[in-house]
């Protein structure tokens, strides 16, 4: 039996050319619910403030920030995905976007911490910092 458990310790890279398994559907819930669970305060408690994105791509992401005391949690994420995959055909590349009134900086992206920009291979981005 565990050999027919899926790896879902892969890179994101790794799970992203075979998405159609689902191992990154679940690898991605995995990791929310963690991320969740780990700010539960955060939004519980925080107040939700809409972010304003600006450049080429700007009209396919949307994103909220929750904010409580001093802490501050940013999720972004890529609008109509599919339809950027050629019918399923490859893993499109992220829209070049940048939050409009924030300094990412100091932001660290929870799911992809290496990632070059505000996206990496995921179409979703959850920054804190």
């Amino acid at each position: 039996f565990a050999s027919q458990v899926p790896d879902l310790a892969a890179p994101w890279r790794e799970l992203s050319a075979d998405w159609c398994d689902g191992r990154i559907k679940m690898q991605l819930t995995r990791r929310l619910l963690q991320i969740r669970n780990e700010f539960a305060t955060l939004f519980a408690e925080g107040d939700y403030v809409p972010l304003e994105f600006e450049g080429a791509g700007a009209e396919r992401v949307v994103g909220f920030a929750r904010a409580h005391k001093r802490r501050r949690l940013l999720v972004i994420v890529s609008r109509h995905f599919a339809a950027r995959t050629d019918g399923g055909l490859h893993w499109p590349k992220p829209p070049d976007v940048r939050i409009v009134d924030e300094n990412l900086s100091s932001r660290r992206n929870l799911l992809e911490p290496d990632a070059d920009g505000l996206f990496g291979v995921l179409p979703v981005a959850v920054l804190t910092g």
